[in-house]
């Protein structure tokens, strides 16, 4: 048997009935709200034709200017956000330092001493995050920032990213996520507590015509195969899942 699938609730129905030898036809673009599970399944095909299968959910922005060019929009029923993207261009979580296309290490890195200095300043780090090479650099660290000690240091969580155990760089590291870092175009910052985006657009960007898009944290796999013989995926474009490192 074959299916022509163009919604997640199609697909989910046709991957759960499909039997040997059945094919599965994706047309057009396809948002999958959490995983595909294919368990349990021996030749059967999912094939595209032009489809993508995205984690990515479109967002009906309505911004309104906040201050130093910065904009604002709701998004309610969301507790965290990995990645939004603005007119299919992904934009970049409020860091420091900016994001360079020229810098050999994390797009721009720093030291410690010079994110703590400017750390005295953020009303509160918490939801943060710092990455950092390890000190050989053997690969990084990817912390959350949980606080702050007495000495103005951050609270950190994580670092389990690295087989070989040590800390981080201290000339290489960088902190994202942080709001008071929101300073530059195409940067975004997620207040999960109010529901509110905010947003710096590019130089002569239409904001008020913009394609927003955005990636919850939960979205990690678009697909889980197990316990599966001969499953053939073909022609399908995967796209818009989450970060993984933490």
């Amino acid at each position: 048997m074959d299916y022509r699938v163009t919604n997640e609730s199609q697909l989910r129905g046709a991957v759960d009935t499909a039997v040997d030898g059945d094919t599965i036809l994706l047309l057009g673009v396809i948002t999958l709200t959490e995983t595909l599970h294919i368990h349990g399944k021996s030749h059967i095909k999912l094939i595209g034709d032009n489809a993508v299968l995205t984690g990515k959910r479109r967002h009906q922005a309505k911004f309104e200017p906040f201050r130093d060019g910065i904009y604002i929009t709701r998004v309610d029923g969301m507790n965290s956000i990995s990645r939004v993207y603005v007119d299919g261009r992904e934009a970049i979580c409020a860091r420091y330092p900016n994001y360079s296309d020229d810098a050999r290490f994390f797009n721009g890195s720093t030291s410690h001493n010079e994110l703590m200095s400017r750390a005295a300043g953020y009303a509160s780090p918490r939801g943060g995050r710092i990455h950092g090479m390890h000190r050989a650099l053997w690969g990084d660290y990817h912390y959350a920032i949980e606080g702050r000690d007495e000495n103005g240091d951050f609270i950190l969580s994580g670092g389990h990213q690295n087989n070989r155990p040590g800390v981080m760089n201290q000339n290489i590291q960088y902190v994202d996520n942080i709001f008071e870092e929101l300073d530059s175009p195409r940067e975004w910052y997620f207040n999960a507590e109010q529901g509110i985006l905010y947003y710096m657009p590019e130089p002569g960007q239409a904001i008020d015509d913009s394609i927003v898009e955005i990636v919850p944290t939960d979205i990690t796999r678009l697909i889980d195969i197990r316990d599966c013989r001969d499953v053939t995926i073909e022609g399908i474009t995967l796209s818009g899942t989450a970060y993984t490192y933490m």
